[in-house]
């Protein structure tokens, strides 16, 4: 370690000397302080994208789908390798076409029972355009619009399907889709 003398007769350490121990002070912190994580409970790594971590359960609430095509709504829940591993259906339009319909609340969609941590999103599946619209943007276009746990997806669009591949982002709360998800923990 090197020491100057300064003008008044002081001595200290070199500005070189400390910045090399801040940096090794930096580099041992760092692994510590990203690995422990205390975000909230179905913390959203992306928009219309949640973290199920075990023993959570992610809730659906406030849904309507509101579309003149047959609409199904569905929780899809993916492993930390990005598998697929459950997609419980939370309703549909059928018999309701072209009128608003409130798919009845589904008040436990699906509970993190495994030893990993899980990734959440939302899906519409268009069943008259065969076609596939998630919360997060993905799927056969990117018909969704998302903040914090507020959701809204559009379908392909009446008659021909004009929008079944075209990015269709509605404003919040009037997606042929819509839905508020939450998180308990047990």
């Amino acid at each position: 370690m090197m020491r100057v003398k300064n003008a008044d007769a002081t001595r200290r350490l070199k500005v070189r000397t400390r910045l090399v121990v801040l940096a090794g002070l930096a580099a041992l912190l760092t692994p510590l302080l990203t690995t422990w994580s205390a975000g909230p409970v179905g913390a959203a790594p992306t928009a219309g994208q949640w973290t199920l971590r075990k023993g959570e359960t992610v809730n659906v609430s406030n849904m309507d789908i509101n579309a003149c095509n047959a609409d199904f709504a569905f929780v899809v829940v993916f492993d930390a390798n990005g598998g697929q591993i459950a997609s419980p259906n939370l309703g549909n339009n059928s018999g309701s076409l072209c009128s608003d319909t409130a798919p009845t609340s589904v008040p436990s969609a699906y509970t993190n029972t495994s030893g990993q941590t899980e990734t959440v999103k939302l899906r519409l599946f268009d069943q008259t355009c065969s076609r596939t619209y998630d919360s997060d943007g993905s799927g056969d276009a990117n018909h969704a619009t998302a903040l914090r746990k507020t959701v809204s997806i559009n379908d392909g669009g009446g008659g021909a399907c004009p929008f079944a591949n075209a990015t269709s982002q509605p404003p919040l709360g009037q997606g042929n889709f819509n839905a508020t998800v939450s998180f308990t923990r047990h």
